[in-house]
């Protein structure tokens, strides 16, 4: 059973995913699975924190100042980021397909910047995390990248995929596939109408990042995917590195100091 804290977190999530939307108490509560006195109590904490704020005559709720002065703060992984953005963009450039750079964050894939087909870039979007790990490819290769007590503990707490991943029904070829997908460096998922890859940005063996990219079907081919995933194999090849060098440059300084 989840504690008050976290019941009242997620709403707090919801929220913001919900934004600029109003959301409003009963169809969060029936989302949530609890009761409207339940969540209602939780959104008037939140609110006394300023974490949201109450619209006139019952119009639901918004984030709040506070949720907005955290917000206007640094983006989140600013440090990858700083590696990211102006190669991605590039990359978007040159492939005229939107990408997506996201990290694992709590279980979840977190995401940091997007690089939309139209050529706009949103840094911290919204939307705060992706839809579940098991169905996109970004979770995968995130997944895949993690040791084995966190894949362990995510599949424990999580369940095996039903409808996200319907090949993999067991814990036997859950582990087969993350071993796959982790020696391939790379997920691929072809779907109805889309094709979705992502590859990693590692460091000792460990995803600190995911880039990912959707294709529609019917501009797919074996020489588009080859095309695409030399791409962004290179460019996660050279964040990697640059990642890398920053760490040592600071943890040098640090040292001098």
């Amino acid at each position: 059973m989840k504690s008050s804290t976290a019941k009242a977190l997620e709403i707090l999530l919801k929220v913001a995913d919900n934004m600029p939307q109003p959301t409003v108490v009963g169809e969060l509560a029936e989302q949530m699975g609890i009761s409207q006195p339940t969540c209602s109590a939780h959104l008037k904490l939140l609110a006394q924190y300023g974490l949201v704020e109450a619209l006139e005559r019952r119009k639901g709720y918004v984030l709040g100042p506070a949720a907005h002065t955290l917000a206007s703060r640094e983006p989140h992984r600013r440090d990858l980021l700083v590696v990211a953005e102006e190669i991605l963009e590039q990359l978007g450039q040159r492939l005229e397909e939107g990408l997506v750079f996201s990290t694992w964050c709590n279980s979840q894939v977190r995401v940091l910047w997007k690089y939309e087909a139209n050529r706009e870039v949103v840094i911290n979007h919204r939307k705060l995390f992706l839809g579940s790990v098991y169905f996109t490819a970004s979770g995968r290769v995130l997944l895949a990248f993690q040791d084995e007590r966190e894949q362990r503990r995510f599949a424990r707490e999580q369940g095996l995929p039903t409808w996200e991943w319907p090949e993999v029904d067991t814990e036997e070829k859950l582990w087969r596939e993350l071993a796959r997908i982790r020696a391939d460096r790379q997920a691929v998922i072809l779907k109805n109408e889309m094709v979705s890859l992502a590859v990693p940005v590692t460091e000792n063996g460990r995803a600190v990042a995911a880039i990912g990219l959707s294709v529609p079907r019917h501009r797919w081919s074996e020489a588009t995917g080859t095309t695409i995933l030399r791409e962004l194999t290179s460019v996660a090849a050279e964040m990697s590195d640059r990642w890398r060098a920053g760490r040592e440059k600071h943890s040098t300084q640090g040292v001098e100091q």
